[in-house]
C-alpha cells in the first residue's frame, strides 16, 4: 500500500487531510508473476479527515473522524479447466463506503512553521460492503469476507513535512 495525503492544517487547532492509498497486495510482483490460486487485490481508498488538535508540551494530540471509500479488485491466476492449458484471471470486486473516528498524536519540528513532522494513530471505521463475484468463480474467493457489514481497524504512522502559510514564522 502506497498513500499520499495532503492536510490542511490551522493554528494548532484544527486540520483537514485528503488521502489517496493505493493498493497493491503484493506490492512488487506483476499480475502475471503472481502464483497460480493465490488471491491478489489492486485497487485504491480516497479518505477525508477532519483533525482537532489539542497541543501538549511535546507535540499535539488530536481526535478525528473520516469519511472513507475503497475500490478494490480481487484476483487470482488459474486454469479454469484440467483440458485448458491457458492461464486465465479471474476476479471479484469490492467496494466499501466507512465512516470513522482515529485518535492520534503528531509531533512537529515547528508548530508554526515549516518543518518536518511524524504522525501515529489508531482508528476504527464501520460502514458498508458491496462484493461482486461472477457465480463459476465464487469458490475461488471463498475465503474472502462479503458481509455488507464492513468493519476496520486502523493504524499508521507517516512522516512528512508541514508547510506554513500562516506568516506568523
Amino acid at each position: 500500500t502506497l498513500f499520499r495525503s495532503v492536510e490542511f492544517y490551522n493554528q494548532e487547532r484544527l486540520g483537514h487531510e485528503f488521502e489517496f492509498e493505493g493498493i497493491r497486495d503484493p506490492f512488487f510482483s506483476s499480475d502475471s508473476e503472481v502464483a497460480q490460486n493465490r488471491i491478489f487485490q489492486r485497487g485504491y481508498a480516497i479518505s477525508v479527515k477532519q483533525k482537532f488538535y489539542n497541543p501538549v508540551k511535546t507535540g499535539m494530540w488530536y481526535f478525528a473522524h473520516e469519511v472513507r471509500f475503497t475500490n478494490v479488485g480481487h484476483f487470482a491466476n488459474m486454469i479454469f479447466s484440467p483440458s485448458q492449458s491457458t492461464q486465465i484471471t479471474a476476479s471479484a470486486s469490492e467496494q466499501r463506503a466507512e465512516y470513522g473516528i482515529l485518535l492520534g498524536t503528531r509531533l512537529m519540528q515547528k508548530n508554526n512553521g515549516n518543518g518536518f513532522t511524524i504522525d501515529a494513530y489508531v482508528g476504527y471505521d464501520v460502514g458498508y460492503r458491496s462484493f461482486d463475484v461472477e457465480p463459476i468463480f465464487e469458490n475461488v474467493f471463498s475465503s474472502l469476507t462479503k458481509n455488507k457489514f464492513a468493519q476496520t481497524f486502523r493504524f499508521g504512522f507517516n512522516f512528512g513535512y508541514a508547510f506554513s502559510f500562516d506568516g506568523r514564522r
